[in-house]
């Protein structure tokens, strides 16, 4: 379900939907969350994202960042993905 990226420290993978997710993440040292779901993702997937971001601050990840990809949005596509490569940046920084 996660992939490490070597000598980086980040993990990518799906969105966690449960609460065992959220764990799996914690336990493999993950620290904090970028998130590129959009409300039409929450919605689809009956996620509440204030929930999403309880169970990561409940299960020790500290630092959680939104930027929204509409995946299906071709003209944008590439700027939103920058825009969410420059906030894991500023992420991985900190």
């Amino acid at each position: 379900m996660f992939k490490r990226v070597a000598e980086q420290g980040i993990i990518l993978g799906n969105y966690p939907e449960w609460d065992h997710d959220v764990r799996q993440l914690h336990n493999n040292g993950v620290t904090g969350v970028l998130d590129i779901q959009t409300p039409t993702d929450y919605k689809l997937r009956g996620l509440n994202s204030s929930r999403m971001q309880n169970l990561y601050r409940d299960n020790g990840i500290k630092q959680y960042m939104s930027s929204q990809v509409e995946d299906f949005d071709e003209d944008d596509y590439a700027d939103m993905l920058f825009k969410a490569a420059c906030v894991l940046n500023r992420m991985v920084k900190e």
